[in-house]
């Protein structure tokens, strides 16, 4: 009598599992660094019908005191080399991720600043062609604003996007096959 109710209840939980990864869901990411650094995950199962978690998080603290803190308690451990390979097959899963998301809307509202004029106006030169290119978007706004004058990254970002968790196993297959698979 227990084990076929042990089979049914492991049926329905696998059923439900596979009803979740195989249908569309809602992110809804929003971060800004004013008045406090914060950041909010928003996941709705079933296309946003179902509120499924939402994560909000108040970032304090340098991240670099905090990375600092964590090196040491764990020693200082040297990450491999990026190698071209590695690098071909990130470069892979980024476009596939891409390719596979459906993007509803992105606001981007920055200004950075590096410490240095000249590096801060090398890549103020590079975002400013998709500054000006992102206005012919309708969904899609980006405004950069270069601070020659101090090292920082202030502003808002909002991102939201569907899409299909199951679709997402193939770029990630295909990036651990070239990054770990034989080599050819």
């Amino acid at each position: 009598m227990l084990i076929p109710l042990l089979f049914w209840g492991v049926a329905a939980l696998l059923l439900v599992l596979v009803v979740l990864v195989a249908t569309p869901w809602k992110l809804h990411v929003n971060w800004r660094s004013a008045p406090e650094n914060h950041l909010a995950v928003r996941a709705q199962a079933f296309g946003g019908l179902v509120p499924l978690f939402e994560l909000a998080s108040d970032l304090h603290g340098s991240t670099k005191a905090k990375l600092a803190k964590s090196r040491s308690r764990l020693g200082a451990r040297r990450r491999p080399p990026l190698t071209a390979r590695s690098f071909s097959a990130i470069l892979g899963l980024v476009k596939g991720l891409i390719r596979r998301l459906d993007v509803e809307d992105i606001r981007v509202d920055a200004e950075f600043g590096s410490g240095d004029p000249a590096e801060t106006g090398q890549i103020y030169g590079l975002l400013a062609p998709l500054t000006f290119s992102t206005h012919q978007i309708q969904n899609l706004s980006l405004v950069a604003r270069p601070n020659f004058d101090e090292r920082c990254l202030n502003g808002s970002a909002d991102m939201r996007v569907r899409l299909v968790p199951i679709i997402l196993v193939i770029p990630l297959v295909r990036f651990a096959w070239r990054l770990y698979g034989p080599a050819r």
